[in-house]
């Protein structure tokens, strides 16, 4: 591999998550407030919203809640660095607010977290803020508002179609686009969306400084790259390795266009087929990555060697297009999913171009209800996907190595199943224990996770406790499990609703 792959890989790693790049300093790079304001809601509850209601059903109603949870991990692997911790104490802060009156409706959801330990970062946002005007048979949205473009998107969390909030990697929660929504019911079972915009807003990653060259961060999910590398042409001695990062101003990141459209059918019964069909040109949700190290190899203040690598950050257009087809009974749902995505150029210059693919995404899922084996409600889910490639936009330029390609590659899996239970124990009243497992295995990797979650609420106020072990039988650090391997953890919680 040439030195400039190498060091392509090495910092892609950290990066693939970056979206901290406006107004920053010159040793600290910080969330804007204008990105830092867009958040996220459970994956799990997100909704399509194309449903119209009719005139009887407006009805004067709100629904404002304040929820406030402290949570305390404990992590079992190494830290890379004095910044990060063993241990760390949360404060979060969750507000909805809600109102339907008439033929408008709002609603807003505001999230908040805090770290206590050294170095603590601060993360806020808003991953819901709308208000809606109906009519008969259409609707017209306006503002930020979480919607089910791909139900495979969502299951597998790989941020195709809307952004993700990625505090916590093993936990991308999705954020709405930010636009203008229109729904149109076309007859009893047909329904047609429209989208346009001229916002865009990026995934959200841990935040991470820039200080003397070297990235570092307080957050665990953010990998650092190596500090030097090893010049076998000057008797195999190592060199100090140093990044440049030239952030894009926040005109050239926020402002890009984005359309969609769907169409959506579902029978109107119980035991309902449903197939929806959509496609959108809008801008990667990832931030794609240039590196220029044509002549990085310069003479240091002390006559010494050092390494001098310019990174790129810049957003690509993309076409995607989504067909889903599924069938859900009160018992049972089960659906198919096909993804085309078709990155745009980059338009960076041929020298400071990496891959960009062409690729379709597939899935499959089946969830069912078997509550009847227990006498306890208690439901099952098994999922796979599975990526291939096609062709890349990207032909010349100083990298081309197998391992750099799998680097750049802003999806978490390329073949993945999973299986997962949520099983309510008890339910009495105002009190309910619940358990939640899943388990997934990646297969070029060979890697998995295990994570398992047990909740115990008495009404407004909910305990939680969990674990997430990760593993990877590989030595490289290729694959979401195999990077995060030292991450294994242990946490408890506390939440109370007003």
């Amino acid at each position: 591999m040439n030195y400039c792959a190498r060091i392509l890989t090495s910092i892609v790693f950290c990066l693939q998550m970056f979206n901290s790049i406006c107004h920053a300093d010159e040793n600290t790079i910080h969330l804007p407030q204008e990105i830092n304001q867009i958040s996220s809601t459970n994956a799990d509850a997100a909704e399509i919203r194309t449903t119209v209601e009719t005139p009887e059903q407006y009805q004067s109603k709100s629904k404002n809640q304040v929820g406030v949870d402290l949570s305390q991990a404990h992590y079992f692997g190494e830290t890379q660095n004095s910044n990060q911790s063993d241990n760390y104490s949360r404060l979060g802060l969750d507000i909805t607010l809600s109102g339907n009156r008439g033929r408008f409706e709002t609603r807003a959801n505001l999230l908040g977290q805090a770290d206590f330990a050294k170095d603590g970062e601060t993360y806020y946002g808003a991953p819901e803020a709308y208000v809606t005007r109906k009519s008969e048979n259409s609707s017209l949205t306006l503002g930020r508002q979480i919607r089910e473009w791909s139900r495979l998107d969502d299951s597998f969390g790989l941020g195709l179609w809307q952004p993700l909030l990625r505090w916590d990697y093993l936990d991308p929660k999705p954020e709405g686009l930010t636009g203008l929504f229109y729904d149109r019911k076309l007859s009893q079972t047909l329904k047609f969306t429209a989208f346009g915009s001229y916002v865009f807003l990026p995934d959200q990653g841990p935040d991470f400084k820039l200080k003397n060259g070297q990235f570092e961060s307080a957050n665990r999910w953010f990998v650092e790259p190596q500090s030097d590398l090893l010049l076998s042409f000057v008797n195999a001695s190592n060199a100090p390795l140093r990044f440049d990062l030239h952030r894009p101003s926040e005109r050239e990141v926020i402002f890009r266009p984005s359309f969609a459209f769907g169409l959506g059918y579902r029978q109107d019964k119980t035991d309902a087929f449903w197939s929806q069909l959509n496609y959108a040109y809008k801008p990667q949700n990832q931030f794609h990555l240039g590196v220029d190290c044509a002549n990085c190899v310069n003479i240091d203040s002390q006559g010494g060697l050092e390494i001098m690598a310019h990174v790129y950050p810049t957003v690509v257009q993309h076409h995607i297009i989504t067909w889903e087809n599924g069938f859900d009974t009160p018992d049972d749902q089960v659906w198919l999913s096909l993804t085309g995505d078709f990155p745009e150029s980059s338009k960076l210059h041929d020298d400071l171009e990496s891959p960009l693919w062409s690729r379709f995404i597939g899935g499959t899922a089946f969830e069912h209800n078997a509550s009847d084996w227990f006498h306890t409600p208690l439901w099952i889910k098994f999922s796979y996907t599975q990526s291939e490639n096609l062709h890349r936009q990207w032909s010349r330029g100083q990298f081309s190595d197998d391992e750099v390609t799998s680097s750049l590659d802003p999806y978490n899996f390329q073949k993945a199943a999973a299986a997962g239970m949520r099983w309510v124990l008890s339910q009495k009243g105002a009190q309910k224990l619940e358990f939640r497992n899943r388990y997934t295995y990646t297969f070029p990797d060979r890697g998995g996770w295990l994570s398992a979650h047990l909740y115990w609420q008495r009404r407004n106020l909910v305990w939680s406790l969990g674990m997430d072990v990760l593993g990877a039988d590989t030595d490289t650090t290729k694959g979401l499990f195999a990077r995060y391997r030292s991450n294994d953890r242990a946490y408890a919680g506390v939440g109370y609703v007003f």
